[in-house]
């Protein structure tokens, strides 16, 4: 049985044994939820920061970018998962009458910001999570296994910790951080290729002064069922909204090492056991 269909099983047995957390307020939905298969997003830090501010942030202004002391060390950080219909970057927001509850999701908060951390400053701790299940989250609440706050976070954390460690799969083709270094788009796509079996999306933030492409977010397609698909071409846009763009396969690509804040990085916290 293919690994990560086993996992969909074991998540599918936890939601109907009811140890996952459904809350009443996602019975109605609004807006379009039509989509066709998500895209699991991780983001490297060093990049996300590239200019000062978070790249593919929360809010519509820039805002300064800082590291957590909670924040793991040398870990590529989830960004989301966003359920997406071919040839489009949504659906999103798809009720907008939902409200964010931090309740659903406290077993989880150490390891949210550990591994799902909120780069930006001056916002509360959790603004990051509400602002991916708002925009992601309320689009997925036809899928079972990602119904309710709990569901929608536990699920791309599982998948993370158990398959979908991209520092591992780089530094096992000797790509690894280095401020003086360069590596080409191919090297990137090929270790990907490599690790995981499907195309994966290596995806660049631009520093304008410098004029260097940094290596900023890695994309991979899965299907409804938790499953490694080739990502559609359509997807492949040259531009995104969240300011970052498909990396140049002409230029050589900056994997920036993160840079210490001086702020002791806290222990690294255990994922909650379900009762």
């Amino acid at each position: 049985m293919n690994a990560v269909i086993a996992v969909f099983l074991g998540l599918m047995a936890v939601v109907s044994a009811g140890a996952l957390v459904v809350p009443h307020q996602q019975q109605q939905q609004s807006g379009d939820n039509d989509w066709d298969f998500i895209l699991f997003v991780q983001r490297w830090p060093a990049s996300a920061c590239v200019n000062g501010h978070v790249t593919g942030g929360q809010a519509a202004t820039p805002q300064k970018c800082s590291f957590p002391p909670e924040m793991a060390p040398n870990a590529w950080l989830m960004h989301g998962i966003w359920p997406t219909k071919t040839g489009t970057e949504g659906p999103v927001n798809c009720d907008k009458t939902a409200k964010w509850d931090i309740n659903p999701v406290e077993p989880l908060v150490p390891e949210l910001k550990a591994d799902w951390s909120n780069l930006e400053s001056n916002t509360t701790y959790d603004s990051f999570w509400s602002h991916e299940w708002l925009k992601h989250g309320t689009c997925a609440q036809n899928l079972p296994a990602l119904v309710g706050e709990f569901n929608f976070f536990n699920v791309p954390l599982t998948l993370r910790e158990k398959y979908y460690d991209f520092h591992a799969a780089l530094a096992n083709k000797n790509i690894l951080p280095d401020a003086n270094r360069k590596y080409s788009h191919d090297a990137f796509a090929a270790a990907l290729q490599t690790a995981y079996g499907s195309t994966a999306e290596v995806w660049c933030a631009y520093d304008k002064g410098t004029k260097e492409h940094y290596v900023a977010e890695i994309r991979l397609c899965l299907t409804k069922t938790f499953d490694l698909m080739d990502c559609p071409d359509s997807e492949v846009k040259p531009k995104s909204t969240l300011g970052t763009s498909s990396c140049p396969t002409s230029q050589e690509l900056i994997y920036a090492p993160v840079k210490p804040t001086g702020v002791p990085i806290l222990p690294r916290p255990t994922r909650p056991t379900p009762q």
